[in-house]
């Protein structure tokens, strides 16, 4: 499984001047950088998905059959990871708007997920009517 770190646009501006110059999951919190601290939990090395002119510095996302896409502002810790990692193949973690936090999904759906955080999408997943 791919581990993918995204950047939302609104946390990319909430995170200037820094993120002029990276992307959020490079942003040091203490010592570690928010990609070394989510590669801890996860013992896997992240790719990067950044928003705006940072895309042509990092290397394009590698997808593979199974993705997780981890929200790059969320500070992990050992009950986040236990949620994130009990995710069933295409579904997420949702915030209380409906915005997706976290996403376990195949290579096809997860490359229509990244499509919509490129464009300025809200990223949301909608509900299926009953």
């Amino acid at each position: 499984m791919q581990l993918i770190l995204f950047d939302y646009p609104d946390h990319t501006e909430a995170f200037l001047p820094f993120t002029f110059t990276r992307p959020v999951s490079a942003i040091r919190v203490g010592t570690l950088t928010l990609a070394e601290k989510w590669s801890h939990y996860t013992e896997s090395s992240p790719m990067l998905l950044a928003q705006g002119h940072m895309r042509k510095y990092l290397s394009p996302v590698q997808m593979q059959l199974e993705n997780m896409l981890i929200c790059s502002a969320l500070l992990p810790d050992a009950e986040l990871w236990k949620e994130i990692s009990a995710l069933d193949n295409n579904q997420a973690l949702l915030d209380a708007t409906g915005r997706v936090l976290a996403l376990r999904a195949n290579a096809a759906e997860s490359a229509r997920f990244m499509d919509s955080l490129r464009w300025g999408g809200a990223a949301k997943v909608s509900q299926a009517s009953p």
